[in-house]
């Protein structure tokens, strides 16, 4: 059917509409906005976790510092529980230059506890099994 006028079906017609370039400037900015603030208030929460964190570290730097580095037991002699002097001067100078943290607890055991740490380092060669062994003795005996 023909009404007698002609549509453009088929086509798209565009009605332009006066918009200020105030109202062009909001539309262009929201987008900005809302990306930028966005950004902002999930990216702060996470600097925020990192500063609580490396405060966490730097104060448990501080209480390990605190710690004596002299030794509490007495000089060993020539034989202490069966090590040798050399074995244990070459281990606790291994384990200053590689633990410092670590050699600080060493220094707190006994010397009973210090050659079945040098021992076991001896036998394994593994440094981890003699750190785990410090910790595991020291906190066995302070508790």
């Amino acid at each position: 059917m023909h009404d007698g006028v002609k549509k453009p079906y088929g086509r798209h017609v565009l009605i332009y509409t006066p918009i200020s370039k105030a109202s062009k400037r909001i539309l262009y900015a929201v987008p900005i906005l809302a990306i930028t603030l966005w950004v902002l208030f999930t990216g702060l929460p996470a600097i925020a976790a990192d500063d609580d964190y490396l405060k966490a570290l730097e104060s448990e730097a501080d209480d390990t510092g605190s710690l004596n580095t002299k030794p509490t037991n007495n000089p060993t002699p020539a034989k202490s529980g069966g090590v040798k002097n050399n074995d244990k001067e070459n281990f606790e100078k291994l384990l200053e230059f590689e633990l410092p943290s670590t050699y600080k607890f060493y220094t707190k055991l006994n010397a009973e506890n210090q050659a079945k740490v040098i021992k076991r380092y001896n036998r394994e060669k593994k440094m981890s099994a003699a750190s785990k062994m410090i910790f595991d003795l020291y906190f066995q005996h302070n508790k």
